[in-house]
């Protein structure tokens, strides 16, 4: 699954028709993602999560697309 979060952040950056998804990670990451770096129990990594669905969601639909065009 993180595999398909860093195709979907890669393609987040390439793809200008999702740049409010850009915003929305930008002024998250600061707030949820800097401090739960390194801390393995759940409890605080669960802000992080719909932020982690969001870009697995975006990762797949990319893998997808890239599949039916070839």
């Amino acid at each position: 699954m993180r595999f398909l979060q860093i195709i979907g952040i890669l393609s987040i950056f390439k793809d200008k028709t999702l740049s409010l998804y850009i915003l929305l990670i930008i002024s998250l990451i600061f707030v949820l993602l800097i401090p739960a770096i390194g801390m393995g129990n759940p409890r605080y990594r669960s802000e992080i999560e719909p932020l982690l669905l969001i870009l697995g969601a975006i990762g797949i639909k990319t893998v997808i697309d890239n599949y039916k065009k070839q």
